[in-house]
């Protein structure tokens, strides 16, 4: 690159030209278009198409929510699940009394998906040797979960409806467990315009909250399963359809409509196969003591946060959203957290002109952001401190994400863009860095709503104006 204003002045040129000849592409007439690019050093934006148009933000929405999160807790910040043991009377190793879990929000317990989380199997081996170690092997009581932390309706009003039911919108309470995730399992049957049967649902616990109304075809179809339902209904119900004659399961995510019961009756069950008996009695007396039993504590915020980003999951946002609200104010109240997330933003400088929050997750499009307010937000997350690894947090454009088949393929992009992605029925939006030599140099936010193309059209659109904007660097 040539030092100088006059280098400088030329790249700025050549960035604006890219802009200029990306947005009169043929397949994005009918779209609207937010694009904007910032150089970092200076905190000037360099380049920019329609900056101030508000848009749906979709999933990078989730980079206000887990900076502004990180800042106010501490990348150290750990959830922690208080596990009480609450004591009618003890005595020759029978309990009289119950297991008390005080759910806080943590969207990670009990998770399979989290590197090296601790699963169901080891907390449960924790609490029985706790248990044991007081000389108890039988509980005559209940294990009670409260998820009163959260006193909001679990999912968000502003969803869609149909968003529900499946494991993206699952809500979140004050006590989440399996990031409130079933695996449900559909065989096809053998002859077409059968209803196909659930095989198998993973907890097992939760066979009976699924109902198929799924039926068999002989004509391809594409992957087409959705789960209907809500946490207020009595149970999910599954439609869609599945090409029949022997080809076998199909699995897919559903929300889990009570993570507190699940746990309850799951745990229960691993404690007596490991010869600890819980009865399940309610007994009306009174507690004589209440004792701290174990205090389990997540995994740091920071690599929570990695997996939020990493994997899109909106429920650990959700829960994120509610702390940030408990931190400034004191409640978790969705409602009070919202106004929240905006006024720390705010306070940062950003314009909230065409901005709107009705999420931590941006999975309602109700949501709206401007590419000059995100483009804000990501050069006030670059300059703080507290900040300075955040985008880490942010996936490599190249080796993950709807980006990484073509951009991998491509020398040279490796680490050149960490980009958060937000994806809904016509929304594609990318919000991020471009790197050199390892570090943030520009910010880049890319927001298109109404693109009327296929997605791979709109992908391989994408991912050649990045090619382009690399080119120029």
């Amino acid at each position: 690159m040539v030092c100088g204003p006059e280098g400088l002045h030329g790249q700025k040129h050549k960035f604006q030209q890219a802009i200029n000849k990306f947005v009169k592409a043929e397949i994005l007439t009918n779209s609207s278009i937010g694009i904007a690019i910032t150089d970092l050093r200076t905190g000037k934006m360099i380049a920019s198409f329609d900056r101030d148009r508000s848009l749906i933000p979709a999933s990078s929405m989730k980079l206000l929510t887990c900076a502004a999160t990180m800042k106010s807790a501490g990348p150290q910040f750990s959830f922690v699940t208080p596990i009480y043991l609450a004591i009618k009377d003890n005595e020759n190793g029978m309990l009289h009394g119950d297991l008390l879990i005080q759910g806080m929000g943590d969207p990670s317990f009990g998770s399979y998906l989290l590197e090296n989380n601790l699963s169901i199997e080891n907390i449960a081996d924790s609490i029985y040797f706790f248990l044991k170690g007081k000389g108890i092997s039988i509980l005559d009581g209940q294990i009670k979960v409260s998820q009163d932390y959260i006193k909001d309706i679990p999912e968000n009003p502003e969803w869609l409806w149909y968003d529900l039911g499946n494991y993206y919108g699952a809500g979140c309470f004050g006590f989440n467990f399996l990031e409130n995730t079933a695996l449900v399992s559909i065989e096809a049957p053998k002859s077409a315009s059968q209803i196909c049967e659930i095989v198998k649902v993973v907890p097992e616990v939760l066979e009976e909250q699924f109902c198929s109304h799924v039926q068999a075809t002989k004509v391809d179809v594409v992957k087409d399963l959705y789960v209907l339902g809500t946490t207020q209904a009595g149970h999910y119900d599954i439609y869609g359809n599945i090409k029949c004659c022997g080809n076998g399961e199909q699995v897919l995510k559903a929300a889990i409509k009570d993570p507190a019961w699940t746990f309850s009756q799951m745990l229960a069950d691993r404690l007596r196969k490991r010869g600890l008996s819980v009865t399940e009695q309610y007994h009306p007396r009174p507690y004589q003591s209440i004792e701290l039993l174990w205090n389990y504590r997540s995994q740091q915020l920071d690599k929570l946060i990695k997996r939020t980003l990493d994997k899109s999951v909106n429920l650990y946002a959700e829960s994120f959203l509610h702390l940030l609200g408990n931190l400034k104010n004191g409640t978790t109240d969705r409602a009070e957290a919202l106004i929240s997330l905006n006024k720390f933003w705010m306070d940062l400088g950003m314009d909230d002109s065409g901005v709107k929050f009705v999420d931590g997750s941006g999975l309602s499009p109700k949501n709206r952001m401007t590419a000059r307010a995100m483009s804000k937000v990501l050069n006030v997350i670059y300059q703080d401190s507290s900040l300075k690894d955040f985008y880490l947090s942010v996936q490599d454009a190249s080796k993950a994400g709807i980006l990484s088949g073509r951009l991998g393929n491509v020398p040279g992009l490796t680490g050149k863009f960490r980009l958060k992605s937000g994806s809904m029925e016509g929304v594609r939006c990318f919000a991020g860095y471009i790197m050199a030599e390892g570090v943030p140099k520009y910010s880049l936010v890319l927001m298109i709503n109404s693109y009327s193309c296929s997605s791979t059209e709109i992908r391989n659109k994408i991912a050649d104006f990045l090619i382009h904007l690399s080119s120029i660097i």
